[in-house]
């Protein structure tokens, strides 16, 4: 079984949306700001598709940073299904991960 990074969790989180709840995502990022972090300008969000906006949360928070984002957006949007399952993909990670750094 191979490892998911933070990365492919946040990807599948992305991909399992709607695309309707995909815009509604994309439309609240750039008012959101995260451990004093300025939000992604809409320059850049305007025209991205999921893998686009999942490397886009990555290089401007940072991997696991970028998980927790969207599980705030996912909430703040009423997503809750979608936050619970990309929280339980977030935890599960983690522990395959440390289960094989061991």
């Amino acid at each position: 079984m191979s490892r998911k990074t933070p990365t492919d969790v946040l990807l599948q989180g992305l991909e399992d949306l709607a695309e309707q709840d995909f815009k509604k995502f994309i439309h609240k990022l750039p008012e959101f700001v995260f451990d004093d972090k300025p939000s992604i300008p809409w320059s850049k969000l305007e025209k991205a598709d999921r893998i686009d906006a999942a490397r886009l949360l990555k290089e401007h928070y940072g991997q696991e940073s970028a998980v927790a984002v969207a599980i705030k957006i996912f909430s703040t949007l009423n997503l809750n299904n979608s936050a619970v399952k990309l929280e339980q993909e977030k935890e599960t990670g983690k522990k395959i991960q440390s289960d094989s750094d061991s």
